[in-house]
């Protein structure tokens, strides 16, 4: 079973894919696998009275970098919905069609002590989903050279593992 991956820009550093963020003009990669941070020099960056490190390359624009917008989705119940989180067993998701999707599942969040009826996002097991796939956009200066919508699972089976 393939990791899921959380809405975001993504690009390849070799045949990595790594999360990247925009960052004033420009675009960094980031990762915590060591032997990358230690073959291409990533550079620690420690937040003040915090704990936290994490580390991070520039990507720089116009130079042949694959990298593009990934948004992934599933399918349940005949409903497509917008994957907002996941874990290695659960998704946190919303229905694209808010509407039609309650009228059918009136579902309510636990959210802070109480219940939201508002709140239309649910977790649900990978399992439970048929189809789940991403829809990858080019983002501007950067190479787009890939499929624009990659299914990991498809009428309940897994095409890709991890």
């Amino acid at each position: 079973m393939k990791r899921i991956k959380p809405t975001g820009i993504y690009g390849y550093l070799g045949r990595h894919l790594l999360r990247m963020a925009s960052k004033s003009d420009m675009y960094i990669y980031y990762t915590e696998d060591k032997k990358l941070i230690e073959k291409y020099k990533f550079k620690t960056i420690r937040i003040p009275f915090v704990k936290d490190i994490f580390y991070e390359l520039e990507a720089p624009k116009n130079t042949g970098i694959r990298a593009f917008k990934i948004r992934s989705f599933a399918k349940y119940q005949g409903f497509d919905l917008y994957i907002e989180n996941c874990d290695d067993k659960m998704l946190l998701v919303a229905p694209l069609n808010e509407d039609s999707f309650l009228k059918v599942y009136p579902r309510r969040i636990w959210h802070k002590g109480w219940y939201d009826s508002r709140d239309p996002r649910f977790e649900i097991s990978k399992e439970e989903v048929t189809d789940i796939w991403e829809e990858r956009t080019p983002i501007e200066g950067f190479k787009f050279d890939t499929e624009p919508i990659v299914y990991l699972k498809k009428d309940d089976i897994w095409l890709v593992e991890e």
